[in-house]
């Protein structure tokens, strides 16, 4: 296993110079207006993205590359790098502040920091002044979020604990809630709007008004929480099923849940475009492997996978329009990159979660993370026999293979909510050790292993 291959998306993000992978990652709002994400070149909105990573406000892109803060212009140009001790990620940035997270400190404690952006320095960062806003013994819970800040609140479970933190970073201190208290396992958070939706294993996917004890449930699920939730800022995307899908439902921040596709609705288009069926079976599991936003369509990342003899793998990829009455459909183009290029299985012997078994793979890789203008996509060089990441350029249709620099550019701009953060990868999106178990299901090879 070489670890040094592997792109630390949240923890890392390093400018590439690819053609057509900056793009922005947006939301979506009832009113069909874009909000959110971060784009290059041009202001932005402070604190245009949430959840541990990459951030920006009106002037710097700023993230994690080692033990060092980097703060890069969107205008373009060479960035600052600052040292920073015990760094682990950034996790909010507007035009007064860049919050980060450090870890391991000493003891093993965990804090978060901010360092102050001074306007009359030209909006630099001073890691010099930083100052400790909080600390947690019991760490932070590595769910897809990590640390959730807005520069008011910070949000977050604790690890050892698995208790829901809400911090007000004004009056320095925390606000608990006795209902919060009493749930089992908060297994997922995250900041939308002036909400945080919290996901709990007893009671489902709660909305909690910021700062306040106003608690409600927005959706309970039969036997298991909604874990794998997909969120914009402005509004919340999630899937039922826990080992199969089930429905996909949608919530904005201020607004009702609604069942926004059905299982029912998948299968049928599934079979009416002949993805189904293939020589070796005709009855899947349908597993959702990633969910992403753009350019107001819903886009999910289906893992059709069959565990009796003779096993098979598959995956498709489809999108629904967020407009009223949208289309679901299958989109091809970034199937067909999926697949096996003489367009046939491969029989692969994998040991996996089922113990060693032979499986044909109809597909080489999958979608790792989807901006504006790109798809990246982690797939099988079939030529060179290993495992590449590659771009897809949703302007030209082409698809091409990438440097590791050159696929960490193309998500310069990006949220960690549009990953495949329900393979429980942590904020190392392909480190072998968090997800091999995932991973090794999903690839026609043993070349990472």
């Amino acid at each position: 296993m070489k670890k040094g291959l592997w792109l630390m998306l949240i923890a890392c993000f390093i400018m590439g110079t690819l053609s057509g992978c900056y793009g922005k990652s947006v939301g979506f709002s009832g009113s069909g207006a874009v909000s959110g994400g971060a784009v290059s070149g041009g202001a932005v909105a402070e604190g245009a993205v949430s959840g541990g990573g990459t951030f920006c406000n009106n002037w710097y892109v700023y993230y994690q590359d080692g033990g060092e803060l980097v703060e890069r212009p969107l205008a373009g140009g060479t960035g600052r790098r600052t040292a920073v001790e015990y760094l682990s990620y950034v996790c909010y940035a507007d035009n007064d502040w860049v919050y980060y997270v450090k870890e391991n400190i000493n003891d093993d404690r965990y804090q978060i920091w901010r360092a102050p952006v001074i306007q009359s320095e030209g909006w630099r960062l001073r890691a010099d002044r930083e100052e400790l806003v909080l600390e947690d013994k019991q760490g932070f819970k590595e769910q897809p979020g990590g640390v959730w800040c807005d520069g008011k609140y910070i949000v977050y479970i604790s690890d050892k604990t698995n208790k829901y933190r809400e911090y007000d970073i004004q009056k320095k201190r925390y606000h608990d809630s006795g209902r919060l208290e009493k749930c089992k396992e908060i297994s997922n958070v995250a900041i939308c709007g002036k909400n945080v939706f919290i996901s709990a294993w007893d009671e489902g996917l709660l909305r909690k008004r910021l700062g306040s004890d106003e608690i409600g449930q927005i959706h309970k699920a039969p036997a298991y929480s909604p874990y794998y939730m997909t969120t914009t800022g402005t509004d919340l995307f999630w899937a039922d099923g826990f080992q199969e899908l089930k429905d996909v439902w949608h919530c904005p921040a201020e607004g009702k849940a609604r069942r926004l596709i059905t299982v029912s609705e998948i299968r049928k288009l599934l079979e009416n475009e002949g993805y189904s069926r293939c020589a070796l079976s005709d009855s899947h599991k349908y597993l959702e492997l990633g969910m992403f936003v753009r350019a107001h369509r819903l886009y999910i990342q289906i893992h059709m996978r069959h565990d009796k003899k003779p096993c098979c793998n598959h995956i498709v990829v489809i999108s629904k329009d967020l407009e009223a009455d949208g289309v679901l459909q299958v989109e091809k183009e970034l199937t067909q990159c999926l697949n096996h290029l003489e367009d046939i299985g491969k029989e692969v012997w994998k040991m996996g979660r089922n113990g060693g078994r032979e499986v044909t793979y109809m597909n080489r890789g999958l979608c790792v993370m989807m901006t504006e203008d790109t798809c990246l996509m982690y797939l099988e060089d079939q030529e060179k026999k290993r495992n590449r990441w590659a771009c897809y350029d949703f302007k030209t249709g082409g698809l091409r293979f990438v440097s590791e620099k050159d696929a960490s550019g193309c998500l310069m701009y990006s949220d960690q909510y549009h990953t495949l953060y329900n393979l429980r990868l942590k904020r190392e999106i392909l480190e072998m050790d968090a997800a091999y178990d995932y991973i090794n299901d999903v690839l026609p090879n043993n070349y990472d292993f």
